[in-house]
């Protein structure tokens, strides 16, 4: 039976985190095989931990068996729903700025090319009245509209703008979450399965699982206030936490540790204090025996060396007096060489006397 835990607390240490998910089971579910799915691939297998924290009911319930898995996908899924009503918004709002952008330029033409008539020239009769009042309020008129309609070509241009990089941001979330769904549907995920044992009734139980994953870690950050009034201060400390393990930690209880929970420590040893009568203390515990055969593990190297040995010629030293030197028997080869020295040091001497 497959089951799906929510995450209920994460504990993130220096390096790596500890996540604890927790489902409630009934029914079919208790003294049966469940495989709880959609765990990340980053899931630790030796780390995989069940246990039951509480039933209801007079039977009792234990974790028997334990295996971690891979699960694939089902071959059926439902299809992907966009969320087109995102994008057509996104591009009717694009499309009502340029409508009214091609109106206002339309127009704006349109004033610019309107002419205004000259006064008519009549065959033998003097001209009529120019209304140069009318001349100059439509020429005001007209200038005033092409400004006005400027100005608000150029405030549409910009919303143009901004309106273009919605659509653009909307279109590119919605693609990356079309790529997302399609990425979890084919994704292959890792899966724990466990052997419950039922003994008795049982209406209800809540079953833990704990694993460790190695994309996490925490990092502290300081911050000091200083009051300019009082002589005082005030220091908080927060944590910068990041992880990298395909599961969404939003909203889910959090719990920092400075431990390292693959680290190895060796307990102390504390030695025993008594009270009453004297007691002979403790023997001490027995070193290990030597493995057999101990002794001739270096029989060959021996064997080599002295070899070598026999082989190495033999260096002859021979020593010859120099005129007017003191030659004296000397035990060690130090005081032969030194006697030596003295003896020709004397004989410089007297060279150059």
């Amino acid at each position: 039976m497959e089951v799906k835990a929510q995450i209920n607390a994460v504990q993130i240490y220096a390096e790596g985190a500890e996540v604890r998910r927790r489902v409630t089971l009934s029914g079919a579910a208790l003294g049966a095989e469940i495989t709880i799915s959609d765990l990340p691939l980053s899931l630790e297998d030796h780390s995989a931990r069940a246990r039951v924290l509480q039933t209801t009911g007079p039977g009792r319930l234990r974790v028997g068996a334990l295996r971690v898995g891979l699960g694939l996908p089902p071959e059926a899924r439902a299809p992907i729903q966009a969320p087109t009503d995102a994008i057509r918004e996104a591009a009717r709002a694009v499309e009502l700025i340029e409508e009214e952008l091609t109106w206002l330029e339309r127009e704006i033409e349109a004033l610019r090319a309107l002419p205004v008539h000259a006064r008519p020239q009549l065959m033998g009769r003097a001209p009529a009245p120019s209304p140069l009042e009318a001349r100059l309020a439509f020429d005001a008129f007209a200038e005033a509209t092409i400004e006005g309609h400027t100005a608000r070509v150029m405030a549409l241009r910009q919303r143009h703008i901004e309106a273009t990089r919605a659509r653009a941001r909307v279109e590119a979330e919605v693609a990356a979450a079309e790529a997302a769904e399609a990425a979890r549907a084919a994704a292959v995920y890792k899966a724990v399965t466990v052997a419950l044992e039922r003994e008795g009734e049982i209406e209800a139980a809540t079953l833990e699982l704990s694993y460790r994953v190695p994309g996490a870690r925490w990092a502290p950050r300081y911050q000091l206030r200083l009051k300019s009034a009082e002589a005082e201060a005030e220091l908080s400390l927060r944590a910068v936490v990041c992880q990298n393990s395909g599961e969404d930690w939003r909203g889910v209880r959090l719990i920092l540790s400075t431990a390292s929970p693959l680290g190895f420590f060796e307990l102390p040893k504390l030695s025993a204090m008594r009270i009453g009568r004297s007691q002979a203390s403790p023997p001490s515990p027995a070193k290990p025996r030597p493995a057999p055969k101990a002794d001739g593990l270096f029989e060959d190297f021996d064997q080599a060396l002295e070899r070598l040995r026999r082989e190495a010629p033999r260096v002859e030293v021979i020593e010859r007096a120099l005129p007017g030197e003191r030659h004296e028997d000397h035990d060690d080869e130090g005081d032969a060489f030194g006697g030596a020295m003295s003896g020709a040091m004397d004989m410089m001497s007297k060279e150059e006397v």
